[in-house]
């Protein structure tokens, strides 16, 4: 992931934590393109689109940033996204089968978070 300023992290950070609103999905758009691999910048997109009724926009966005979050060791945002994009599309068990095998095998066992929830069972 590429290095930016401090001034354009703190837009990122501004958005994810909600001090900044963006309502235009283009400026979203124009937003991942500075910042791809920003995996609370695609969440927050995804929830622009349910919140503007696109929802296979959403599912899409949701994916990708539970793909970056578990990228990048944050387990449990992704667990979060993760039931987000379930929200508007069930998963089957094998999708949900596969999500776990994500979170197991997670290779940030390093965090006790992570630990923990890569220790957990299927069913739990």
């Amino acid at each position: 992931m590429k290095k930016h300023s401090g001034r354009q992290d703190s837009i990122v950070n501004r958005i994810v934590d909600g001090s900044v609103n963006i309502e235009s999905e283009k400026e979203f758009e124009n937003l991942l393109e500075i910042f791809p691999n920003e995996p609370s910048l695609h969440r927050a997109f995804a929830d622009l689109l349910v919140k503007n009724n696109s929802r296979e926009a959403a599912d899409d966005a949701y994916e990708q940033s539970v793909a970056f979050f578990i990228d990048t060791g944050r387990i449990l945002p992704a667990i979060v996204a993760q039931i987000l994009k379930w929200r508007i599309a069930r998963p089957l068990n094998k999708e949900g089968r596969n999500f776990y095998a994500l979170v197991r095998d997670c290779k940030f066992v390093n965090k006790p978070l992570n630990r923990f929830l890569s220790g957990l069972s299927y069913h739990e």
